[in-house]
Formats: structure tokens, C-alpha cells, sequence
């Protein structure tokens, strides 16, 4: 049974690269970075993979068929020039909400084998492909008639986060793995641990690319090291460890999918060389569990979630704004329903006022909470779309189930980040823009603006 097929991708919001099988695994990317009508899709290496223009998302079109939209723009999808049925026929990108019946910016996604798969376009039946056959940067991509060969085949890889990044890998059980004892050699055993120590680098992974769809994971203490199953054995139970990275290891090497019924939230991650996953042995909570291989199920102790760091709950922290050494706190220091958040500067930073405790609450949201009472969160005030609309505190055990109540968080560059009500999908932003104390705090539509933009600090 495959793991895994491009279809499930579609209206999750989970973007992916589309790589080729030629030589070097090489991904489509929109030429020049701007999505417009007519731009190029040309062939580029994954060294800037952080990129929009290399990544993509799946829409559902007409009778079953998709568009493969641009990260850029989703309003703009893959498309072959003219509609034409010529081999070679040009691919660029088309606005998709101008011609959204027409087929030439519709595909059909087939299985070739494995992890492959066939792009046709529904208008001429022809395939997208690399032009050539050749791997360099730039190459064109085009349509052709379907033959067996690599330069038509296909592989959706999603990305559970950038590759480079920090992050916390938690279980849906709630507790994190990480590397027993702290020091990376190989053998060190990988075990489960609360979120009290998720701050320390044997909590902290980093995802680098392996070859055709599979990644190391790679424990911040020493990148040479990574998550491993001890043996390269296909023993359900199997012992997951650190390994020093061999290229050609598979039991070094894993696929990460999403896992469906769970918002795309949780992601499995399958050994390369046993189709196996790592899993939370007996599903147990504790501390120094051990972290073992299995075959996938749907239970809680084989899905996990890629918490970029530093969003780490549990711990108090400070909101930065990007605009200076200026903090979100609550107005007057008291946690009570209605209490106003505004900005306030550094000389009181050892007051609860302006700490806060990030806890999960599921889906890929958070509750902000105040360090003065930490049933008191962030929440926008009458749970309105507007923009200025006032952020106060609110007692979540009378309201936490509501969106106005819960944020998202999305990295926004040189370790910032927006936070984003879940009702209204605007931003926590410091209003007009100006460092006074007693600034109000409200929601904006995000703009690429430093008053929009929020790091976090760990609390002394």
C-alpha cells in the first residue's frame, strides 16, 4: 500500500516541492520569483529551499482534476502556453481565477511507481517534463508525450518545516524527543521528555535534505549526528538511537508525510530502509521512554509535530516587538476579563506583567498566557475581523475553545515571528507603529512591517 499520494495535499495548506527524478533531484521553480502571467517554470536545485518560488500547493479543479499553484501567489498555477498539444510546448505560471475552466491549467496526477508520479495536462494529454533531460539550473520545463524515463516522473515531497530550522519534535502524546544523557555519539539512546527542558539543544532537531524525497534528522548538539534505527533492522520495536550520517545509510534516512484526520498538524516519519515509523514505545508518557520504530497505525504514539523553536510551551518568555527593545504586557498588571495589552519598554521586564506561557492547544494553535494568571490569555476583544481591533485578556476556562482566543504562529525571518488570531486570521501588531509606553496593542492585516513582527525571549 503506498504511504502517501499528492491528492491528500489538497486545501491543507501544506506546501511541497515538486522534484524531478533526473539527476541530482533538482524541483520546479517559478523563474525570476514573481508570480505573474507568463512566468517561467524552469529547474533549480534545492539549496535555497526556503524559498515561495520553489515551493507549491495542490487545489482541486474540475472532475477530479488539480491545479499546482505557486507559494508565491495561489492565485497563480502551473499552466502550458498557448493550449497547445506540441511536445515541448512551453510551461509557465497563469492566473488561474481568469480561466478557471480552462484545461491547460488543469492536471491529472498518476502513479508511475513507488514515489513517482505523471503530470498531465487535461487539454493535450502531455506531460510536464524536463526539457532535456539535463539537472542544471534553468533548464525549461515542458510538456511531452509520456515515455518511461526520468525526466517525466515526479516526486510531492510536503515539508513539515524548512530545512535549517530548529524545532522541538513533539509526539501527539504531548512530551518531545530527545537525546538521553545530552551528549551525541553514536548509540545514544532516544527517549521521550517533558516540555520542561525543551529549551536544551538535546531537545532540538534540524531537518537536512538526503537524497529523492528523504531527509536526516539532525540533533543540534553535533548536525553530524542523526536520528537513526539502531541495526537497520524491520523489527516493529526496533531501537531508534543517534548515528554519525552516512550517505548511504537508509536506517539514517527518513520520509515525512502528513498524517490525515489530523489537520495536517502531525506529520509520520518512515525509515527509508524498513518502511517503519518512529513511534513512542507503548505509548507510555514518562520520561526516558524509549523511542522505537513501528509499523504505522492510526494511534497518537506514532504522530508527531515539528514545533519550531524557539515556540516552546510551557515557559515563560517576553514578546519582543521588532520595532526595538519594546514588550507586549498587560496593562496595570492585573489578569482579569477585558484587561488591555499594550507596549512597554525594558526597564520592567522581571515583572509578571510582561511575561507569558505559550501552551498548545491542538491543531497547530496556541493560547498566550499571561505569566500574572495563566488561565488569563491573549484574546481579540469581540471576535471581530477588523483592523485596529482592540487585544485584552480573557479567562480561557469560560471562552478557550474560540478562535479569538488562540493564535497561529508563522516564522517571518531573522527569528521573528507573526502571531495570528484564528477567527479573523489577522496579526497581534502594535498600533501606529510608535515605542511609548501604553501603545495600544490590536490586529492588523499582515504586512511586511516590523510592528507586525514578534520574537520571542526567554524570561530570567
Amino acid at each position: 500500500m503506498a504511504l502517501f499520494h499528492p491528492s491528500q495535499l489538497v486545501n491543507t495548506g501544506i506546501r511541497f516541492f515538486l522534484q524531478s527524478e533526473v539527476e541530482t533531484g533538482p524541483v520546479a521553480h517559478v523563474h525570476g520569483g514573481v508570480a505573474e502571467n507568463g512566468a517561467k517554470i524552469t529547474l533549480w536545485d534545492l539549496g535555497a529551499d526556503n524559498q515561495d518560488n520553489l515551493q507549491w500547493l495542490l487545489a482541486p479543479a474540475d472532475n477530479g482534476h488539480f491545479f499546482i499553484v505557486s507559494a508565491i501567489n495561489t492565485n497563480y498555477a502551473l499552466h502550458q502556453h498557448g493550449a497547445n498539444s506540441d511536445n515541448g510546448g512551453e510551461i509557465t505560471l497563469w492566473n488561474r481565477r481568469e480561466a478557471p475552466h480552462h484545461t491547460n491549467v488543469q492536471v491529472s496526477i498518476k502513479s508511475v511507481g513507488g514515489d513517482l508520479y505523471a503530470i498531465k495536462f487535461v487539454h493535450s494529454g502531455k506531460n510536464v517534463h524536463v526539457h532535456g533531460g539535463g539537472p542544471a539550473n534553468g533548464t525549461p520545463i515542458t510538456q511531452w508525450d509520456y515515455v518511461d524515463q526520468a525526466n517525466l516522473k515526479w516526486r510531492f515531497i510536503p515539508i513539515p518545516i524548512e530545512t535549517g530550522r530548529r524545532f522541538n519534535l513533539q509526539s501527539a502524546l504531548g512530551p518531545f524527543a530527545h537525546v538521553h544523557g545530552g551528549g551525541a555519539q553514536n548509540g545514544a539512546k532516544l527517549t521521550l521528555w517533558d516540555y520542561t527542558n525543551n529549551h536544551q539543544k538535546n531537545h532540538q532537531w534540524v531537518l537536512r535534505h538526503a537524497e529523492k524525497g528523504h531527509y536526516f534528522v539532525e540533533s543540534v548538539i553535533d548536525r553530524k549526528f542523526a536520528l537513526h534505527q539502531h541495526g537497520g533492522n524491520s523489527d516493529n520495536g526496533g531501537e531508534v538511537t543517534l548515528w554519525e550520517t552516512a550517505p548511504n545509510s537508509g536506517n539514517l534516512k527518513v520520509r515525512i508525510y502528513p498524517v490525515w484526520g489530523s489537520g495536517g498538524d502531525y506529520w509520520a516519519l518512515y525509515f527509508q530502509h524498513s518502511q517503519k515509523c518512529v513511534h513512542v514505545h507503548g505509548a507510555a508518557k514518562a520520561n526516558d521512554t524509549p523511542i522505537t520504530q513501528w509499523e504505522y497505525v492510526d494511534q497518537l504514539n506514532l504522530k508527531w509535530r515539528f514545533v519550531e523553536y524557539p515556540i516552546v510551551t510551557g515557559k515563560k518568555i517576553l514578546l519582543q516587538s521588532a520595532l526595538g527593545n519594546n514588550y507586549a504586557h498587560v496593562h496595570g498588571g492585573v489578569a482579569e476579563n477585558g484587561a488591555k495589552i499594550t507596549l512597554w519598554d525594558a526597564s520592567a521586564v522581571h515583572q509578571a506583567n510582561l511575561q507569558w506561557v505559550l501552551q498548545y492547544a491542538g491543531n497547530g494553535q496556541y493560547w498566550l498566557a499571561s505569566a500574572v494568571n495563566q488561565n488569563f490569555v491573549l484574546h481579540q476583544h469581540g471576535g471581530n475581523n477588523d483592523n485596529g481591533g482592540p487585544i485584552t485578556l480573557w479567562d480561557k476556562r469560560e471562552a478557550g475553545h474560540q478562535g479569538n482566543l488562540r493564535v497561529t504562529i508563522k516564522n517571518a525571518g531573522d527569528d521573528y515571528f507573526s502571531l495570528n488570531f484564528v477567527h479573523s486570521g489577522k496579526s497581534v501588531h502594535v498600533h501606529g507603529g510608535t515605542t511609548d509606553n501604553g501603545t495600544p496593542i490590536t490586529q492588523w492585516e499582515y504586512v511586511e512591517q516590523s510592528n507586525l513582527k514578534w520574537r520571542f525571549v526567554f524570561a530570567k
